[in-house]
């Protein structure tokens, strides 16, 4: 009976594991899209700090 329940365990873990790789490999796109769009963003937000520092060091004094 042990085994058989031991069993049924590995069984169970394996199978949330295939489902959860399943699921990650499906959004895998969206997040690489996502991810994308936000390291431009940073990219720009850098460029902009660096364009315009002299502005922000008045605004932000250190």
């Amino acid at each position: 009976m042990l085994v058989v329940l031991v069993f049924a365990a590995a069984f169970g873990v394996a199978r949330a594991e295939e489902s959860t790789l399943e699921r990650i490999q499906v959004q895998a796109p969206v997040v690489k899209r996502w991810a994308g769009w936000i390291l431009v963003a940073v990219g720009v937000w850098f460029l902009v700090l660096a364009v315009f520092a002299d502005v922000f060091a008045g605004i932000f004094p250190v």
